[in-house]
């Protein structure tokens, strides 16, 4: 049976992608903060035959995210972790001036998007190095956006946020 983990799939990419993973041969691991748009997923993916757990919480909290990642990882059976997890903000244009992100929502662009992926991937890989799992093939996927290869002036902190998830993906490939 294939093992797959999905932050952030209460909706978009990270719904997305879990219904895509989503078959008979396959259990999933699913996480998001909106225990009923997850539920929905939850629902979409047994529909196409997985079994499915959910875990809700804030991707924020770390000691939820850091536990959640040790048992997806129990056993070292992990084969695919995807995190989708992802917020955006802009900013906020006045008659002469434009001003920033504002500052609660630059750092929850910055957390959710960068450092929940990061936290997420660095225990993952590190347990199933730990595990000796190092001969099964393991997957991660981490969402970036175009944002990340040129700052996009409404949106900064979204900008930075995706280009340290892609850095990050690139470095540790």
């Amino acid at each position: 049976m294939k093992r797959i983990a999905v932050t952030g799939a209460s909706g978009g990419i990270g719904r997305a992608v879990a219904v895509r993973y989503a078959g008979p041969d396959t259990h999933i691991d699913i996480c998001a903060r909106n225990t009923e748009e997850l539920a929905l997923t939850a629902d979409l993916c047994r529909r196409k035959g997985a079994v499915v757990r959910i875990t809700d919480f804030d991707i924020r909290n770390r000691e939820a995210l850091l536990q959640w990642t040790r048992t997806i990882t129990e056993g070292g059976e992990l084969d695919c972790l995807l995190c989708c997890a992802g917020v955006s903000s802009g900013v906020h244009p006045h008659a002469s001036y434009v001003q920033p992100e504002y500052r609660d929502d630059l750092i929850r662009e910055l957390e959710v998007n960068a450092v929940s992926s990061i936290l997420c991937v660095n225990e993952a890989v590190t347990r199933m190095q730990a595990l000796k799992m190092l001969e099964h093939h393991f997957q991660v996927g981490m969402v970036a956006s175009l944002a990340a290869m040129t700052g996009l002036p409404g949106s900064p902190g979204y900008s930075a946020s995706k280009a340290a998830v892609r850095v990050y993906g690139e470095a540790l490939r």
